[in-house]
Order: structure tokens, then C-alpha cells, then sequence
């Protein structure tokens, strides 16, 4: 495996536009393997969405999205809820706590998940039981998952997908409470502990062409990164990953660029059963990756406002989209690496790899 530090250095692209992905290697070599990555936001099934389930059928939460979902080669999402029968099973004293029932999984497999996330703070809202039966009806459904397990050393797992372009993900949770967390001993979500998690990392790189991290994090309903959501994306980088994604905030945060990788700090939420006031607007990334760098990447703008579009997100219109990217552009140039970005009049973001 090449080191990252000694991959080629290139350019690419974030496409903000709706109809065209315009690629920075046009000229390259056309035989060099590629796969499309499609990464999303929170999912989350359970609530108001089972009555749509009920009605519409099992395919109505991503029906607006198909063409989109199936033309990527792999999708990963964040599922932020348990799958099973919650009814008998202690809840834990929380705010909010999601499940949804074995008789509606098959929604999730609507979505086209390769992989989803377990590490966050829904998947032990009802305990062990309902975890591992999530892990075992995901399975079943052909979706494997990363970030929750046994102990820490399953919880820290990566999956493998093969293909053209090996892709390696791992899944981490930084938020409370810090009872879901794994230890050596009891069963949890994956939380970065230094050396152990930068290990991983590198060992996930060791046996992948492209690895993607991502984290549980940040401020809920607020675009706005903390100081440790950089410090962590930026030593997983360091370590061999070459895309970093956030999910929890539920809204979205903005782009970094370190050392030629990118980092989306939070991908909001993709279908989410609530009628949130400040979640309304979201997007998938499709990020086209080679065996080692990042070809070009595009958002595909979606509409998440669940009052409107009844937990079924669609793609924007104009000028919907245009604001929302103007609304990334600005959040992205808060942070401080991106200052030497430049954003074209079409809508396109480009950064070089610098050395």
C-alpha cells in the first residue's frame, strides 16, 4: 500500500452544480480503475415515517432518489436507528429514542446501503438486544455496518468492500452518552481513543486503496465546527485516510481540505422521521476515487424539509440549489485551510493538492 504521503499529488473538484460533473483528469489515463461513492447523512426510519411505510410501501422513503442512489458502485449512510422490537425492552433515560420494527427493515434496503454507521447515539437506546439484532437483520439484508460491536476491537472493525478500487470504512462516536461507548469488555459504538484509533487507521489503509473515516459528532442544529472535530478528522488523515465524514449536527457543516483529502464535516440528514425546524435543506456527495486520490466529487442537492416533502427527499429545484450552495461556499470559508479555495462562477469549488 502506498503511503499517503507519498501518493501522487493531484487536483480535483467539488461539482456544486445539478447537471454536470466536470472532471479535473480528463486527460489521465482512462484504464486507471475508479469507483463512485456515494456517502449520505442521518437515517432514521421509525416515527411518522411507518405511517408512510404503511400507506406508500417499503420503497417510498428513497422513491425520489432512486436514479441516484443507483448510480453509485457503493453507498454508505449513517443509520441512526435500531432495528427490532422495542416494545418489552428497558428504553434508556433520554430525550429522544428511536426504533423501528423488524416488519419495516426492509425500508433500509431501499436505500441501497453497502454499509451503514452503528456509531451514534440511537443505536443502544433500548440495549444490547436491540443493537445486535440491527447487526443481524442488516446482514440478512446484504448491508454491513461498522462502529458498534461486542467490545472495542469489534466495535473498531473495519469493512472491506472489494471491487475495482478497494474501500475501506471505519466509524467512530464522539457523542454522549459516554455509557454507549465500548470498552475492552462490554458492547458499545467505536470512540477514537489517540493511539488505538490512529492504529486502525492505519491498518484499514494498509489493506484498502481508499479509506474512508467517519465520525459522530459536533453540535446538533448548528453548521458551525468545534475546535476537536478538525483535531480528529486532521490525525485520521495523518494516519492514511482519504475522506472524513461527519453526521449528527443533522444539518450541514462545512469542507476542509488537508493534505490533498477532503473532510465533510457533516452531511445532515438524508431521511430523517422528524419534523425538525432547522433541517431543511441536505444533499448526497458522490466522490468518484481512484486507488489513490479523489477524482472528483459532486453534491447532489436534496430537499429535507419533511412538512413539504413528507420524510421522502427530493432533489432541488433552482434557485433552492443555488442558495444552499452559496450557504456551503460560506460555512466552508470559515475554516481556516480553505482560504486559498476557488469558487467559480458555475458553481464549481476547486483546490489543488499542495504539498
Amino acid at each position: 500500500m502506498t503511503s499517503p504521503r507519498n501518493r501522487p499529488l493531484r487536483k480535483f473538484l467539488i461539482v456544486l452544480c445539478l447537471m454536470v460533473v466536470v472532471s479535473p483528469l480528463s486527460g489521465a489515463d482512462k484504464n486507471v480503475p475508479t469507483q463512485t461513492l456515494l456517502v449520505g447523512g442521518d437515517v432514521m426510519l421509525g416515527n411518522w415515517v411507518i405511517d408512510h411505510l404503511k400507506r406508500d410501501g417499503m420503497d417510498y422513503p428513497f422513491r425520489a432518489v432512486r436514479h441516484i442512489l443507483q448510480a453509485a458502485d457503493v453507498r454508505f449512510f449513517n443509520l441512526e436507528a435500531p432495528i427490532g422490537m422495542a416494545d418489552s425492552l428497558h428504553r434508556v433515560k433520554k430525550s429522544y429514542t428511536f426504533a423501528v420494527p423488524p416488519e419495516y427493515r426492509q425500508a433500509i434496503e431501499y436505500s441501497g446501503a453497502d454499509v451503514v454507521s452503528l456509531a451514534n447515539n440511537h443505536v443502544l437506546d433500548y440495549g444490547t438486544m436491540l443493537a445486535d439484532s440491527t447487526v443481524h437483520f442488516l446482514l440478512e439484508m446484504g448491508i454491513n455496518s461498522v462502529g458498534y460491536g461486542t467490545d472495542l476491537a469489534a466495535a473498531s472493525r473495519p469493512f472491506i468492500k472489494t471491487g475495482d478500487v478497494t474501500i475501506g470504512f471505519l466509524a467512530y462516536s464522539m457523542t454522549f452518552p459516554r455509557s454507549f461507548w465500548a470498552t475492552d469488555s462490554t458492547a458499545g459504538t467505536a470512540y477514537p481513543h489517540e493511539d488505538y484509533f490512529t492504529n486502525r487507521v492505519a491498518h484499514t489503509d494498509s489493506m484498502a486503496d481508499f479509506t474512508v473515516v467517519s465520525f459522530h459528532w459536533g453540535s446538533e442544529n448548528s453548521d458551525s465546527t468545534k475546535k476537536y472535530q478538525q483535531v480528529f478528522a486532521r490525525r485520521a488523515i495523518d494516519a492514511g485516510a482519504d475522506l472524513i465524514i461527519g453526521h449528527h449536527p443533522h444539518v450541514w457543516q462545512g469542507f476542509e481540505s488537508y493534505k490533498g483529502r477532503l473532510i465533510a464535516y457533516s452531511l445532515g440528514n438524508f431521511c430523517f422521521g422528524s419534523f425538525s425546524p432547522t433541517a431543511l435543506e441536505s444533499g448526497l456527495l458522490e466522490v468518484r476515487v481512484s486507488a489513490d486520490s479523489i477524482w472528483d466529487a459532486r453534491i447532489h442537492p436534496l430537499d429535507v424539509k419533511n412538512v413539504d416533502v413528507r420524510f421522502q427527499p427530493r432533489p432541488m429545484r433552482q434557485p433552492q440549489a443555488d442558495s444552499f450552495f452559496h450557504h456551503i461556499e460560506m460555512i466552508s470559508t470559515r475554516l481556516d485551510s480553505l482560504r486559498t479555495v476557488n469558487i467559480r462562477e458555475n458553481g464549481l469549488l476547486e483546490w489543488k493538492y499542495l504539498p
